[in-house]
């Protein structure tokens, strides 16, 4: 039995997109911010500071390509990137990838980008797909 208030690895997270049928191995992005401006009254040598509404930044997902299972996805998706919305589930788990808690759900997440694995004759190095989603936060 694990400890799940014990610091977690960045491996101890599962990453799913509607419409793929394994996980993904890696996920950046989705950080909440807000941009602020300073306001400045006469007399005063400290501003306040005003803030705007928070936003979501995308949200970037990848996994190695394997053609026989990704190809017809990967060609279906690049005709909809801009149009294409689905969910994204983050779940946090133990170190045996055991589940821990309710998993962070991006609904209504639009495809932006669509990335086919890089090239290079000389190399071993895992081919990844990578995908790109606007999102307006968690639900």
């Amino acid at each position: 039995m694990s400890d799940n208030n014990a610091p977690a690895s960045q491996r101890q997270q599962l990453v799913a997109v509607s419409g793929w049928g394994r996980y993904f191995s890696t996920k950046s992005g989705g950080e909440v911010s807000a941009d602020t401006s300073p306001v400045w009254d006469g007399g005063n040598l400290k501003p306040s500071v005003l803030a705007g509404p928070a936003t979501t930044a995308n949200i970037v997902v990848s996994r190695p390509y394997r053609p026989g299972l990704d190809a017809a996805v990967v060609k279906a998706w690049e005709k909809v990137v801009g149009r294409k919305r689905t969910t994204i589930w983050v779940r946090d788990t133990d170190p045996d990838l055991g589940p821990i808690g309710t998993p962070t759900v991006y609904a209504d997440a639009l495809l932006v980008r669509v990335t086919r694995p890089d090239h290079d004759a000389a190399s071993s190095d895992p081919g990844m797909i990578e995908l790109e989603f606007a999102v307006s936060g968690a639900a």
